[in-house]
């Protein structure tokens, strides 16, 4: 208390008290190492240890008078000090000639923990004050009428979805995600893991749609018809088992994929399914990906995909039900 209080400040509280005594002791201790333990060395600590005794008489002085209480630490500071005085002035070390060259030298280390302060203590202050920013901001997120606000009031689906992309679908699930997504699309890739885990939690149903055309100029054309192959082929688990082996691949090499997962039929077959997507990514103005529905309704550019993750985990009712 004695320390954070408004007389343990100077220079209209640019210089604290604190920060003042630690420059002292890092000068003179410094001073000491570099000029060794020479009389001109001892007289030039000798006399900065005298110029101590008014700050230790007015310390003093507040903690008993003005203050009201006692500071452990600055008691001991100030114990330290006294005892610098009277070892001075009993051994006579200000009796030796000054060395006034090395003068410099100390003033130099007095000032370098001062300024060091004044360097560092704002980009201190300012991390702090971003750590508060971003924990407050993550409360305001995590509230759960807040985000359904937001979610009401954000991009609305315009079309039906029915037999678009590759759907799956829990019994009991809460809500019906929609993904819209490009093969080649990095954030794409890490929304994947998280979308499939609520999905294997029961959590959400899971609606993949694929923002590409059927142009043999278009590189997302073949990877998209081959995911809607298997899923037309395969069971739901093989089709999740491909996506996996795609998204969580470093390099996505197509041909690789195609080795590795085998289809029935030309990729052809596949092209008016990717017709109609893409007819609904242009109605619904898709311009980035991946884009997220949750009911129907867009997830904010507020949320990230580990924001939804976690809203729907911690919220155990339908946040579509909360009031």
């Amino acid at each position: 208390a004695v320390l954070k209080s408004n007389y343990a400040n100077i220079f209209k509280g640019n210089l604290s008290l604190g920060l003042l005594g630690f420059s002292y002791f890092f000068a003179t201790f410094n001073y000491l190492i570099f000029n060794n333990f020479y009389s001109t060395t001892m007289s030039m600590l000798a006399i900065t240890s005298f110029l101590t005794i008014p700050a230790i008489i007015i310390s003093l002085y507040y903690q008993a008078f003005v203050i009201k209480q006692w500071c452990k630490f600055c008691i001991v500071i100030q114990i330290v000090l006294i005892l610098e005085v009277i070892i001075s002035s009993i051994g006579g070390l200000y009796n030796s000639t000054l060395d006034l060259y090395s003068l410099p030298l100390y003033i130099m280390l007095f000032f370098i923990p001062i300024l060091s302060w004044k360097l560092i203590k704002p980009i201190i202050e300012q991390q702090k004050e971003n750590v508060f920013f971003k924990i407050g901001f993550k409360r305001i997120k995590s509230n759960p009428i807040l985000f359904k606000s937001l979610l009401l009031k954000s991009n609305k689906i315009k079309n039906n979805t029915d037999g678009l992309g590759i759907s799956i679908i829990n019994e009991k699930s809460k809500y019906d995600v929609i993904k819209v997504c490009n093969p080649y699309c990095g954030p794409c890739a890490k929304a994947h893991p998280i979308l499939e885990e609520l999905l294997k939690a029961g959590i959400i149903n899971l609606q993949i749609l694929f923002n590409a055309t059927t142009s043999e100029k278009d590189f997302q054309a073949k990877p998209v018809k081959h995911f809607l192959a298997i899923d037309a082929q395969y069971n739901k688990e093989e089709t999740l088992h491909a996506l996996d082996n795609w998204y969580n691949a470093d390099k996505k090499d197509y041909e690789e994929f195609a080795k590795n997962h085998v289809i029935i039929g030309d990729l052809k077959e596949q092209d008016e399914k990717v017709k109609a997507m893409g007819e609904w990514c242009s109605t619904q103005n898709i311009t980035h990906t991946p884009t997220i529905f949750i009911n129907g309704n867009e997830l904010p550019n507020e949320y990230s995909i580990e924001d939804l993750k976690e809203m729907l985990i911690v919220n155990e009712q339908n946040i579509f039900e909360i009031c």
